[in-house]
């Protein structure tokens, strides 16, 4: 896997996680609001795939918003925002790490 696909991958995952918070709290601002129907951000994976001996499609995270039913669960609500901020963190690491190899990198032929 090339670096910029670990940094493709680590930015899908912090946009997905971003989707969540941003529906989290257009829900929690609304939890007084008749007829609102809350939304949740449903995440899956996008697996890599061998496309040669070396080459591999990058991954990532594909964000899907969804329209539930019922009132909004404030618990619920605040335990995705959990969720989201471990998952964020996440992501925040490989970038770093992803950074970081390619700073080696550089110095290494240089």
């Amino acid at each position: 896997m090339a670096i910029p696909t670990i940094l493709s991958t680590a930015n899908s995952g912090l946009l997905a996680n971003a989707s969540r918070v941003a529906a989290v709290a257009d829900n929690v601002a609304n939890v007084s609001t008749s007829d609102f129907k809350p939304k949740d951000v449903k995440t899956t994976t996008l697996a890599t795939e061998q496309t040669s001996q070396t080459n591999f499609t990058p991954g990532g995270v594909r964000a899907v918003v969804l329209e539930e039913s019922g009132p909004v669960d404030l618990v619920t609500q605040f335990t995705r925002l959990i969720q989201s901020k471990a998952a964020f963190s996440a992501s925040a690491e490989v970038l770093r790490t992803g950074d970081e190899l390619a700073r080696e990198l550089v110095d290494i032929k240089a």
